[in-house]
């Protein structure tokens, strides 16, 4: 399958595709090893990298507020709107930094990973 060809291989049919289950995903975990709101942001860096059939704006946004309420944080809205704007016609730099810093703040304390996406994202630490 070519880079960014993901699309032609996605299916609507139940069954196709598994959900996280509390295993991976749980409020009694000691850690999340994939969060609904890390794979958003991966959904959005896919997309503006390679177009892919999702929306980059809306899955970065969506990524932020998941956590936000997965947090119990109120204020996502606000926060989107002035601290984390992401603007899609800005360069694959400077939305790469964005998506990259964002992750590393909603995956820090609660997945381990967060210090190696940050790194990936060749964002300065």
């Amino acid at each position: 399958m070519p880079q960014g060809g993901i699309n032609d291989f996605l299916s609507s049919a139940d069954g196709d595709f598994s959900f996280p289950s509390s295993v991976c995903y749980g409020p009694d975990n000691d850690v999340i090893l994939m969060s609904n709101w890390e794979v958003m942001f991966l959904r959005a860096e896919a997309d503006m990298r390679f177009g892919t059939a999702d929306d980059e704006t809306a899955m970065f946004n969506a990524a932020v507020t998941a956590h936000f309420d997965y947090t119990g944080t109120a204020g996502a809205s606000a926060y989107l709107s002035t601290d984390a704007v992401y603007n899609a016609a800005a360069s694959t730099q400077s939305k790469s930094d964005l998506i990259g810093t964002q992750k590393w703040i909603s995956m820090m304390g609660l997945q381990a990973v967060s210090y190696t996406h940050l790194r990936a994202h060749e964002t300065e630490a």
